[in-house]
């Protein structure tokens, strides 16, 4: 999985995603945003799955349905036709924690 971070010229946090991981680039980019609080509690989430403090967690953002378990990761769009996306749980926590890096020590500014 290759990605590339960056700030539009309207200042707002972008992803670009290698093809099969468009969807992830959208997940980030309409449902993360630029809250680094919102990544942070995602990554929470991961790591009570990962840890087996919890079996499932879903929640419905502004584009997408985020679930996760110990099987996989799944991001379902709210609209359209596009299909799902799978993910190993191990690769989703990966891309967020550098999303979560990225927002932390960048800018729109910068």
């Amino acid at each position: 999985m290759t990605f590339d971070f960056f700030y539009d010229s309207d200042g707002d946090a972008r992803a670009k995603m290698d093809g099969p991981h468009e969807r992830a680039g959208d997940y980030l980019e309409s449902d993360i945003q630029g809250s680094a609080a919102q990544a942070k509690r995602i990554l929470a989430a991961v790591d009570d799955i990962l840890a087996g403090r919890l079996e499932r967690f879903q929640e419905t953002g502004n584009a997408n349905t985020l679930v996760l378990s110990v099987k996989d990761v799944r991001i379902i769009p709210e609209s359209g036709d596009a299909p799902p996306l799978y993910m190993d749980i191990a690769d989703f926590r990966e891309l967020v924690a550098a999303w979560l890096r990225f927002l932390e020590l960048s800018s729109p500014a910068e």
